[in-house]
């Protein structure tokens, strides 16, 4: 596909609805949103719109990289003449097929995936449904169920996996979703069907953006979106908007990423769902203590109280939040205030609730890492580096692009002790793993 837009290295992508829901104009948010999914660099995306001005009128308007980053980052609004070419560029690239989802029947999921890898051999309960569809045969309540095990089944591998090693096979399982879409069924079980592939869509968001494919990860985000709005489903708008949080929180957006973090704990509250609120909550203190924001100490112990009443986890995202998680989210907002006291605390409930099992690789890494920075805020460099030195052997085993993040953090602590071998040896490792 090719068109008056496409330039080399742009992605195949799209936006659904062009700027937020209610408003007319258009967002930082919106403006970064797509030209991420377009796959494009401030230069080219600037480029794009200069183009296209050409085009519509023989203006040739002053887009460089220097006016989409003020677009990004708030410090200018686009006019109406330039928010005019935004949305012709948005409305073009649906019309080049972009958005495949907006005009094909709702949840096509394969295209939403198809090319960011290899398909894996089809899941075996697949053969069934694909079966049963061919001979015009209805979707029983037990498919359904089926449907849903398997999409809980994908997030808890998640937390024991590697993402490379687990997205064909969600690839896999999202295509079958599509395939028994088209299928005969209730209302009630299109509605199960289709929030559960949201509920698989916004976990291979995730991994795409831990595999470090944003454009696809945003594309993927959008299809889980349908599919909340489709299903009536406030709690996956919330995980979505969490999941988009931490990419925007580790670009060093805290503001943005706090704001997109109280609308998710509205979504959560308006579902009903009790042990989203806690995590949505524990999220947002963390972004707040990134801004220096003292409110993030309420905001953490609202999180804890909301926690320690809340029951079983209703939806598979939020299945690894538990004592352990919840104590590590404090440790790290005591952290950035500099509480040391109250980390200290934090830290030693949060050892005791941790687990050493090997599944446990990824959140023990991000953990581990946390309470790494903590002691050597304090000068303690020896638990500091013991820390470090564990939860970066565990990140590197389990992928995890948000622990080596956190551990990049520790690099400008590490510096001070440049006469001690050992800390220089780990700056060395973290200077090479975290580039």
């Amino acid at each position: 596909m090719a068109g008056w837009w496409w330039a080399p290295g742009m992605r195949a992508g799209g936006r659904r609805g062009g700027p937020a829901l209610g408003s007319s104009e258009w967002s930082p948010e919106d403006v970064r949103e797509l030209r991420m999914i377009a796959g494009l660099s401030q230069s080219r995306f600037g480029a794009a719109l200069r183009r296209l001005g050409r085009e519509m009128d023989g203006s040739e308007p002053q887009t460089d990289r220097g006016t989409v980053s003020r677009w990004e980052r708030g410090v200018e609004r686009p006019s109406l003449y330039y928010q005019r070419l935004l949305s012709e560029l948005d409305r073009r690239l649906e019309a080049e097929g972009v958005a495949e989802l907006r005009r094909r029947d709702l949840l096509r999921l394969g295209g939403a995936v198809s090319g960011l890898a290899a398909m894996a051999p089809v899941l075996e309960s697949w053969d069934r449904l694909v079966l049963a569809l061919r001979g015009s045969d209805p979707v029983h309540d037990d498919m359904v169920a089926d449907l849903e095990a398997q999409t809980a089944g994908f997030h808890e591998l998640e937390r024991q996996l590697p993402g490379r090693a687990l997205f064909p096979k969600l690839d896999a399982h999202l295509d079958g979703l599509a395939e028994v879409l088209r299928g005969r069924m209730s209302a009630t079980q299109r509605q199960r069907t289709i929030r559960a592939a949201g509920d698989a869509a916004v976990l291979a968001g995730w991994i795409a953006w831990d595999m470090h494919n944003r454009p696809a990860s945003m594309r993927l985000y959008k299809t889980a979106s349908v599919a909340a709005r489709e299903a009536g489903d406030p709690a996956l708008l919330a995980c979505i908007l969490a999941y988009r949080s931490y990419g925007i929180g580790v670009d060093g957006d805290h503001r943005t990423a706090a704001g997109m973090l109280a609308e998710a704990v509205r979504h959560a509250e308006a579902g009903g769902n009790v042990m989203a609120v806690a995590w949505l909550r524990a999220r947002q203190a963390e972004e707040l203590a990134s801004l220096g924001d003292t409110a993030a100490v309420d905001t953490i112990e609202q999180a804890m109280t909301v926690f320690d009443r809340a029951g079983q986890h209703e939806r598979p995202w939020t299945r690894f939040v538990d004592r352990a998680r919840m104590s590590g989210y404090a440790t790290t907002v005591y952290m950035r205030l500099r509480e040391s006291r109250l980390a200290e605390d934090s830290i030693e409930a949060t050892l005791d609730a941790l687990g050493t099992g090997a599944e446990l690789a990824k959140r023990r890494a991000l953990i581990l890492a946390d309470i790494a920075n903590l002691y050597l805020q304090q000068r303690a460099l020896e638990p500091g580096i013991e820390f470090a030195n564990e939860a970066l052997t565990l990140a590197l085993r389990a992928e995890s692009s948000p622990a080596l993040s956190r551990l990049g953090d520790l690099q400008p602590s590490l510096r001070r002790w440049s006469n001690e071998p050992p800390a220089r040896q780990l700056g060395e490792r973290l200077r090479v793993v975290c580039a």
